[in-house]
């Protein structure tokens, strides 16, 4: 079983400069900073990766769906690193994540019973639909305030996007906003109003549909990526 750690007091932190994520959780027994944000969901910050060549954005994102489904306990993110996220490729691969992330809830009884899965989609409309789908399904203890006020339970939902340059990378999407699902307009996804919400490396960030979605497609989008990434790469936990 993993070191497992509950924060149980918030305090404002004036060194925090991410728009969205100001109050750092107190965690004495945890290296890196978690910050909880104005929604109520929480993000960590990515620590150091162990080189140029391995970072650690994968067990950051696994660290942020721990707490959404495992009764609000936080793990060291190195330690899950070393135990369930390490492989041959710079980063961690979608097959890794699934299988380290069924490791390490199997083997806590704080997490719900059920399974991560690797999906990927075959176009942007269908990526869009899945993300809108799957973080409404109400599994896990995440609960979030929305812009109108009104608090939600969402299921967070991880997606490898492109970054920046060649670089691949983690978040963690913890709700859409903006959509309708199975919507007939092919151009829907544009709409300004559509926003994918998800949180990453001690912020939260609201990026528009289509900027996200982009992003998303692009992971198959270069030479060492094209033969063995599909593009709209997400898992998704299934509750028994």
């Amino acid at each position: 079983m993993l070191k497992l750690f509950f924060g149980l007091t918030l305090a404002l932190s004036a060194s925090a400069s991410w728009a969205g994520c100001s109050k750092e959780i107190k965690l004495s027994k945890i290296d890196v900073k978690v910050w909880q944000c104005d929604d109520g969901t929480i993000s960590y910050d990515q620590p150091d990766g162990i080189s140029n060549y391995e970072g650690l954005c994968g067990p950051t994102a696994a660290a942020n769906a721990f707490h959404a489904y495992c009764q609000n306990y936080f793990v060291e993110i190195r330690d899950i690193a070393s135990k369930y996220f390490t492989d041959i490729n710079p980063g961690v691969r979608p097959d890794v994540m699934e299988s380290g992330l069924n490791q390490m809830f199997r083997k806590n009884k704080e997490c719900m019973r059920g399974e991560w899965k690797y999906y990927y989609a075959e176009n942007r409309w269908d990526f869009l639909d899945s993300l809108y789908h799957e973080v409404r399904k109400g599994n896990g203890s995440l609960k979030r305030t929305q812009a109108s006020g009104k608090k939600v339970t969402r299921a967070p939902v991880l997606v490898l996007v492109k970054s920046s340059g060649i670089n691949l990378h983690w978040v963690t999407v913890v709700d859409v906003v903006g959509h309708t699902l199975g919507f007939a307009d092919p151009l829907a996804y544009k709409n300004p109003g559509c926003k994918v919400i998800y949180n990453d490396n001690g912020n939260q960030s609201s990026a528009n549909c289509a900027d996200f979605v982009s992003k998303a497609e692009m992971v198959d989008d270069a030479w060492y990526t094209d033969l063995v990434l599909p593009a709209y790469v997400h898992l998704v936990f299934e509750a028994n």
